[in-house]
């Protein structure tokens, strides 16, 4: 049920939106977009321990799609069976 070109989430909209009010409409591609930018920069912000920025990125834009808590959990997953470097 994503909308507009960053395919947001209305309720991951609804909660960028308390905090930009001019954000006006999710189907309005301008606010569709510009929330998609914060929202990335918001999730960038959240991968700060020390790594590459490629892999940074990599999760910034992975949280995006699948959702923070699933990539957290997933990294989990292969420190436990030895994936993680």
């Amino acid at each position: 049920n994503a909308k507009g070109v960053m395919q947001i989430m209305p309720k991951t909209f609804n909660e960028i939106k308390k905090k930009n009010p001019s954000f006006v409409d999710i189907d309005e591609p301008r606010w569709n977009i510009a929330a998609g930018i914060y929202y990335d920069c918001q999730l960038y912000q959240k991968w700060k321990a020390e790594r590459p920025f490629n892999d940074r990125m990599f999760f910034t834009f992975g949280s995006y799609n699948a959702g923070f808590r699933t990539i957290v959990r997933a990294q989990e997953v292969c420190e436990e069976i030895g994936l993680n470097e």
